[in-house]
């Protein structure tokens, strides 16, 4: 949240008070918004995160413009689908259980889009108190076979 292109992008979308971490971002800019700006925030926060990873693992930079044209095409696209489509509700409730006392755990999670020929992940690192200890997402340009 402190690089200067993340902050030139919170500044461009008029959020100027980020805070110290993400934790604390969710915490004091989306609860308690209207929905139509929570969706802003969360796919500029899901832009800025993609083009932090195309940097990092192909080298391509973007402008803070571009990570918000890129956020406002896909809320746009998003909308336009999902427009009149019936709400779904699922009763499905996730669980987590603890690990015994001293060992960690790790949750995982992937998905696949062979649209885009790629296969998206995420992991997450808890204690058996339940405290994140670390995570990792990103994503491999190929379909994987789950």
């Amino acid at each position: 949240m402190s690089c200067s292109p993340t902050q030139a992008v919170w500044k461009q979308v008029g959020c100027m008070s980020l805070g110290s971490n993400l934790q604390h971002f969710l915490t004091t800019r989306i609860n308690g918004i209207d929905i139509v700006t929570a969706q802003s925030y969360i796919i500029v926060l899901w832009s800025v995160w993609l083009h932090r990873n195309l940097f990092i693992w192909k080298g391509t930079a973007a402008s803070p413009t571009h990570m918000i044209q890129t956020a406002d095409n896909f809320l746009q696209h998003w909308v336009e689908r999902t427009e009149g489509a019936p709400n779904v509700v699922n009763d499905f409730r996730a669980s987590w259980s603890r690990p015994e006392q001293g060992f960690l755990k790790c949750n995982v999670d992937a998905a696949t889009f062979s649209n885009a020929g790629c296969t998206s992940f995420t992991t997450v690192l808890r204690d058996h108190d339940g405290q994140f200890i670390r995570g990792l997402s990103g994503f491999v340009d190929t379909i994987l076979d789950p």
